[in-house]
């Protein structure tokens, strides 16, 4: 058996995971081929896709789409000596209700975390409230972009360090098995 996967910077598969975000934005529409299939989610080895700029940055348009979302989020900071770091979040609802606080420093980076049902790849014009196929934008929604509609996610226990690739790309056989453990 063969699985796709796909990588994304772990910000925003942190947005899957955790703040209900069940679209990802892409410049290019998923292969027919794995429309309905089950994909690997890759958290990249640094935010942003870059190693030396501030964390925080990285996740301004998180917050921004988790805010029209209905989230709040307030800065999380840790005693460092003298000093206070930041180092994530504390997340809301709508509600003001805790929902969980958001420490950057524990998201998975350089592994798969998780899987999905890809159930469509569809392209978002400007202005418009639903995708080409008819499947409604929500907050997470990114116009001029194509959405790929994600269904089923499921969270492994144990994250699959692996190395990923730009595109969708193949596991490997020496982690797919490791993979396929998790999903059992």
């Amino acid at each position: 058996m063969e699985l796709k996967a796909v990588s994304l910077w772990p910000e925003w598969l942190y947005a899957i995971l955790h703040l209900n975000k069940r679209v990802e934005n892409r410049t290019w529409p998923a292969h027919r081929k794995t429309i309905g299939k089950r994909i690997a989610l890759h958290a990249g080895k640094n935010f942003g896709g870059r190693n030396k700029s501030p964390v925080r940055m990285h996740f301004e348009p998180v917050i921004e789409f988790g805010i029209a979302a209905g989230y709040r989020f307030k800065d999380l900071y840790a005693s460092k000596g003298f000093l206070k770091e930041w180092i994530g979040f504390r997340v809301y609802d709508s509600e003001d209700n805790e929902l969980f606080p958001m420490d950057t420093r524990l998201i998975p980076r350089g592994a798969i975390v998780a899987t999905a049902l890809l159930k469509s790849s569809s392209f978002l014009y400007a202005g418009d409230s639903e995708y080409e196929d008819g499947t409604p934008a929500t907050a997470w929604s990114a116009e001029g972009n194509y959405g790929w509609q994600l269904e089923d996610i499921k969270v492994f226990d144990e994250p699959v360090l692996m190395n990923g690739c730009q595109g969708i790309w193949r596991v490997k056989s020496e982690y797919f098995r490791e993979v396929e453990r998790q999903l059992n």
